[in-house]
């Protein structure tokens, strides 16, 4: 099972509208909407993707393409924002 969490070395700008991520390794800023600001908030701890698609549907009642979305979103910022953790699933 994949779980994702926050690069510990990456710092964030809250903004009005979402927020500002930097990686001072790669010296690289990612703008963040405020559903991305959200999204990282739940990256504090290994989380699946399943579970911040729900918090995010529960946060702004949008149920549409969540799951789909958090993925892509989660996916983009690997592996410079976002460490995945590859789990072995219990067969």
């Amino acid at each position: 099972m994949k779980r994702y969490s926050s690069n510990p070395v990456v710092s964030v700008r809250e903004e009005p509208e979402g927020g500002l991520l930097y990686n001072p390794d790669t010296d690289e800023v990612v703008l963040l909407n405020g559903t991305g600001r959200l999204i990282w908030g739940m990256l504090d701890c290994p989380r699946t993707a399943a579970e911040i698609a729900a918090f995010v549907e529960a946060e702004t009642l949008d149920a549409e393409n969540v799951a789909g979305d958090v993925v892509s979103f989660l996916e983009s910022l690997l592996p410079d924002f976002v460490i995945r953790h590859d789990e072995p699933s219990d067969t």
